[in-house]
């Protein structure tokens, strides 16, 4: 291995260890300022949003099976 690669190398190691340290420090923190009589309140909170699409989509197909109970609005009934 010659030193480019070897640099290379390293140079990558470090921008991965660099980056998981700085995730590790910032991730789920509350910042609460209080400047100038206002108050400030800021969360941080770096995590995967799949969980939050799987719910929203959960709470829609449960709205759609009330609609299906519901009684047919006028709209939907077919003309006789």
């Amino acid at each position: 291995m010659d030193s480019t690669t070897s640099g290379a190398l390293g140079i990558i190691g470090f921008l991965i260890s660099a980056a998981g340290a700085i995730y590790a420090a910032i991730n789920h923190k509350r910042v609460r300022c209080r400047c100038c009589g206002k108050d400030m309140d800021v969360s941080v909170d770096i995590d995967s949003t799949q969980e939050e699409k799987k719910k929203e989509k959960e709470a829609e197909v449960a709205e759609e099976d009330e609609e299906d109970d519901a009684p047919p609005r006028r709209s939907q009934v077919a003309p006789e």
